[in-house]
């Protein structure tokens, strides 16, 4: 296996004391062409020391990637395996609550998380978006 570096902003201000700390181990993120992870891969996380975005980079944590599963949204459900002919696995209210809670999502609802996921992207509807959960 040939491990990659990544980098990425920790810009969620509930989750950002708890990613420097170690207590939150998890990311969301929405999949993007060349933000493929796989386990044993490093991420370079960071903050900001200012406005996100507009300012130097803050702290800065390296970790290695254990763990990596994509969730694709299609019509008001969480599943796994969009590309196949088989829509496979549909994620439980139960399993997308233990995932907001994993992320620090207040409250842990299925519901905050689908709101918090989409205004931390500027997205106006998940419909059709795939995801990566990331854990370290």
């Amino acid at each position: 296996m040939n491990t990659v570096a990544h980098t990425m902003a920790i810009t969620y201000p509930p989750k950002i004391e708890a990613v420097f700390s170690g207590k939150c181990r998890q990311t969301i993120r929405l999949l993007k062409i060349r933000s493929i992870k796989e386990e044993g891969d490093t991420i370079l996380f960071h903050d900001w020391s200012g406005k996100p975005y507009r300012s130097k980079w803050g702290r800065r944590l390296k970790v290695t990637v254990t763990e990596v599963f994509s969730l694709y949204y299609e019509r008001g459900a969480w599943r796994s395996h969009p590309y196949d002919m088989d829509p496979g696995l549909t994620y439980t209210r139960q399993f997308m609550e233990e995932l907001a809670k994993r992320d620090l999502i207040d409250p842990p609802t299925r519901e905050c998380l689908e709101m918090v996921l989409a205004k931390l992207n500027d997205l106006n509807t998940l419909e059709g978006t795939e995801w990566q959960v990331i854990r370290w």
